[in-house]
């Protein structure tokens, strides 16, 4: 009873089985903020169209101002249908390190036409970044390059922790 009182508090739908609709709503801003999710639980970076639209909109580009790549990667949130990423691209994110300047970082990012925010994954932020998440703190520790570089880092209303990108 008290989840049930819960989820309808939050205007979340249970489901028996948890089974889900295909259609599942993400919110990837933040308070009008346009947001990179840290998610160690995602292998690689991905992206949804809709997230990369906002993101060319906000920076005046066209997805062919980027570096891309054809692939063929299936990727699956949660209990949702499988998505097949086609498209691979080298997004450049401005951030603001701790120390007040910007900074660019460069992720390598599936595409999938699916509504899902930018989630940063594992391999970026642990092979290319050597990172460390203090939660308590709210930063990014991270060594690009061989420069230590520190981030702020916000918790969104999912939960996750992200950093906040810059806009032009």
């Amino acid at each position: 009873k008290k989840i049930m009182q819960s989820a309808k508090e939050m205007n979340v739908q249970l489901c028996d089985g948890f089974e889900l609709d295909e259609e599942i709503l993400v919110n990837y801003t933040e308070k009008g903020k346009q947001v990179m999710i840290l998610d160690l639980g995602a292998p690689v970076s991905v992206a949804g169209k809709e997230w990369m639209d906002q993101y060319l909109r906000d920076y005046e580009l066209e997805i062919k101002d980027m570096k891309m790549s054809e692939c063929r990667q299936v990727f699956r949130f949660g209990p949702s249908k499988q998505y097949v990423s086609t498209e691979m691209v080298e997004l450049p994110v401005i951030v603001r390190r701790m120390d007040g300047k910007e900074d660019v970082l460069r992720v390598f990012t599936y595409l999938v036409d699916a509504d899902v925010p930018f989630l940063c994954g594992k391999r970026t932020m642990v092979e290319r970044w050597n990172s460390k998440i203090d939660t308590k703190n709210m930063v990014l520790e991270t060594e690009i390059d061989g420069i230590k570089k520190d981030f702020r880092l916000i918790e969104t209303a999912g939960n996750h922790v992200a950093i906040e990108i810059e806009k032009k």
